[in-house]
C-alpha cells in the first residue's frame, strides 16, 4: 500500500461517519492538538489531496490561533475573538458548526452512495468539500484532486464541453479513463497535465466560497476596464477574444493561448449565445436609449386603442441586470424563489382573469373594507385595470409594483393603513385596487399547485430580482464575470453620454 492510501486509511479508522455524527466543536477545530477533523483534512492527510491555501474559513468555522495577526473581517465573516465562522452559518460558533456538522454528513453519505451530483449543492467550500467525498467515496469512483482550475482546466482540454456542474465533470472525466490504464496512474496523468500548465500560468485556487482573503489571479491582474488600440489588422479581434476567455474561465491569456483559436473561438461564440459576453459597435446611429435605456412606444393591439409607452433597458443596463441576477442565484436563491413564485402566481391569475372575461363574465374582487372592485381588462403591458363599482375611472395595477408590495409586506390582514403603507413601499397610487388584486392573487396561490420545476426566469422577473437586492447582502460575493466589448468606442462616445 502505497504511503497516500495508508493515510486515507488512518483517516477512515479515525473518523468514520458514525464518529462524526457525534463530532463536538472542540474535535472538529483546535489548535492546541494535531487530532481534530480539520488537522486531518488539512495537515495529515496532505499527501492524499492537498487542500493548503487560502483562510480557516474555508472549514465553515474554526478556532483561531490566539499568537496570530488578527485580520478586518469581511462583511460575511463573524469572530467571538476565540472562533472564526461564516456569518451565513449562524451568529455563534455552536450554531455554525451545527449547521457545518450537518452539511459535513450530507457529503459523507452522498459520496458513500456515490450521489455526487448532490454534493454540488452542499454549502461548503469547494476545495473542503469535494477532498471530504474522495476520502469517503468508494475506490475509483472520483478523481484523487480537487482544485477547481484543474478541473476546469481538464474539462475544457479533454472533453467536448466545459461542465458547469463538479460533479458530471468528475463523471466524464472518469468516463474517458483509457481501458489499458489503472486509475490511478489516469489521475495522477490528469493532475501531471493541469500542473505543469498551472506553474506556467501561476493560476492560484479558485473557490467560490471567495472567504475575503483569497483571490484567483485572474481577479488580481484584471482591470475592470481595458482599451485595445491600433490600425485595422493588428490583432485587436483576436485579443479582445483571448481577454474575454482569461476572465470568464479565471485563466492566464498565455494559458489561453496554447489552445488552438478555432477551439477558443467556438467557446467565445457559446459565451455571446448565453449573454455572458456583449459585443457591440459605437456606430454613428447609436444613441444613448440603445445604450443604457430609453422610453419606447408600443404598437396598439388593435385599430383605435392609443399608443403607449415603456421603459426599455438597453445594451449596458440588460448586461449588468444579468450580471446582477446571477450574483442573486449565487448568493441569494431565497429571494429569487419569491420573486419566482410570484411573477408565477401573477401569471396564472391574469390568465384566470383574461378566460373570465372573454366569456362575458364580470369579475369582482373585495377591497380592504368589504367593498368590490371591478376588473375592466388586462393591458397590452400585462396589466390588469380595475375600476370601483358603480365608477367610470380606471386604475392601473402593474405587476412590477405588486411584486415589491408582496415582497415588502408580510401579511395583508394586518396593514391598518393601507394608503400610508403602500404609498411607503410603491409611491402614490390607488391602494384599494393594489390591495384587492394581491390579496386575490394571495388567496389563489393558496389553492394552485403551480408548475415550478424546470424554472424559466422571464426577464421582468430577472429585473425585478436585481431590484430587490440589498447592497448589504452582496458584499463580499461573487459571481461568474459578464463582459462587454465595445468596437470603435472612439466614434460615438461624445454624443452616446452627452445625454447622461
Amino acid at each position: 500500500m502505497t504511503n497516500w492510501k495508508e493515510s486515507k486509511q488512518k483517516f477512515l479508522e479515525r473518523w468514520p461517519l458514525e464518529k462524526v455524527k457525534s463530532l463536538t466543536l472542540e474535535e472538529y477545530t483546535n489548535t492546541e492538538r494535531n487530532d481534530s477533523f480539520t488537522y486531518w483534512m488539512e495537515t495529515r492527510t496532505e499527501d492524499v489531496i492537498s487542500m493548503w491555501g487560502g483562510s480557516a474559513y474555508k472549514f465553515g468555522v474554526f478556532k483561531r490561533n490566539p499568537e496570530a495577526e488578527q485580520k478586518q473581517l469581511q462583511s460575511n465573516q463573524k469572530s467571538d475573538g476565540v472562533y472564526g465562522w461564516y456569518s451565513k452559518y449562524g451568529d455563534s460558533p455552536e450554531v455554525a458548526f451545527s449547521e457545518v456538522k450537518n452539511q459535513l454528513i450530507k457529503t459523507i453519505k452522498s459520496a458513500q452512495n456515490e450521489d455526487f451530483h448532490e454534493i454540488d449543492g452542499i454549502d461548503l467550500g469547494h476545495s473542503f468539500k469535494w477532498k471530504i467525498a474522495y476520502m469517503y467515496a468508494p475506490e475509483n469512483t472520483l478523481l484523487r484532486f480537487v482544485k477547481d482550475g484543474a478541473l476546469k482546466y481538464l474539462s475544457r482540454k479533454l472533453l467536448d464541453k466545459k461542465h458547469k456542474k463538479t460533479s458530471e465533470t468528475y463523471r466524464q472525466l472518469v468516463k474517458a479513463k483509457p481501458e489499458n490504464e489503472s486509475f490511478d496512474d489516469y489521475s495522477s496523468r490528469l493532475w501531471d497535465m493541469f500542473d505543469k500548465k498551472d506553474k506556467l500560468s501561476k493560476a492560484t485556487e479558485s473557490d467560490k466560497q471567495s472567504d475575503g482573503y483569497k483571490r484567483t489571479q485572474s481577479e488580481i491582474n484584471t482591470p475592470l476596464n481595458q482599451i485595445l488600440f491600433g490600425p485595422p489588422g493588428t490583432g485587436k479581434t483576436y485579443s479582445s477574444v483571448i481577454k474575454a476567455l482569461a476572465i470568464i474561465e479565471e485563466n492566464s491569456e498565455a494559458e489561453i493561448e496554447t489552445e488552438d483559436y478555432p477551439r477558443l473561438k467556438k467557446r467565445y461564440d457559446q459565451y455571446v449565445k448565453e449573454g455572458q459576453i456583449v459585443f457591440t459597435t459605437f456606430h454613428q446611429s447609436l444613441a444613448y436609449e440603445d445604450f443604457v435605456e430609453g422610453i419606447k412606444p408600443i404598437e396598439p393591439e388593435k385599430e383605435g386603442d392609443s399608443i403607449s409607452y415603456k421603459v426599455e433597458e438597453g445594451i449596458f443596463k440588460r448586461l449588468c441586470i444579468e450580471a446582477g441576477f446571477s450574483l442573486a442565484k449565487e448568493s441569494n436563491s431565497v429571494l429569487i424563489d419569491h420573486v419566482v413564485d410570484f411573477s408565477l402566481a401573477f401569471d396564472e391569475f391574469s390568465q384566470r382573469i383574461e378566460e373570465k372575461l372573454s366569456s362575458g363574465e364580470t369579475v369582482e374582487l373585495k377591497t380592504k373594507n368589504g367593498g368590490k372592485v371591478i376588473v375592466d381588462g388586462i393591458s397590452s403591458q400585462g396589466n390588469i385595470i380595475v375600476k370601483h363599482v358603480g365608477g367610470s375611472r380606471t386604475y392601473t395595477v402593474s405587476k412590477s409594483r405588486l411584486a415589491k408590495l408582496q415582497e415588502g409586506i408580510d401579511d395583508l390582514e394586518e396593514v391598518s393603513n393601507i394608503n400610508d403603507e403602500f404609498r411607503a413601499i410603491i409611491g402614490g397610487s390607488n391602494s384599494s385596487a393594489y390591495w384587492s388584486v394581491l390579496n386575490s392573487i394571495q388567496e389563489q396561490s393558496l389553492h394552485s399547485n403551480l408548475n415550478r420545476t424546470p424554472k424559466k426566469y422571464s426577464w421582468s422577473d430577472k429585473v425585478q430580482v436585481v431590484k430587490s437586492l440589498k447592497l448589504s447582502e452582496l458584499s463580499g460575493k461573487t459571481s461568474k464575470p459578464y463582459i462587454l466589448i465595445i468596437d470603435e468606442i472612439n466614434r460615438g462616445m461624445c454624443r452616446l453620454f452627452s445625454a447622461s
